[in-house]
């Protein structure tokens, strides 16, 4: 999950993200990774690169379950999720 909060700044964002957190809980799905990064203008975001850096590695850890997800189904012999 990647929530971007204007100027208030990330902890205000504590009630979405603890809503996300629940909602993936129940649904048995998991939750790779939060992250609040802190941007006033568009493009902001891009100019900090300890936040692009974590979100490059949330992006990796994604993928790693996408590709845990594709091979479990492969072997369980389950169609694979589509695309669409």
């Amino acid at each position: 999950m990647i929530v971007i909060p204007s100027e208030e700044g990330p902890g205000s964002c504590g009630p979405i993200t603890e809503m996300f957190r629940m909602s993936f809980e129940y649904l048995g799905m998991a939750l790779v990774g939060c992250i609040l990064a802190r941007a006033y203008e568009r493009g902001g975001i891009g100019k900090n690169m300890e936040e692009m850096e974590r979100a490059y590695q949330l992006g990796r850890a994604f993928c790693g379950c996408l590709k845990f997800l594709r091979a479990t189904c492969e072997k369980l012999h389950i169609p694979p999720f589509s695309r669409q």
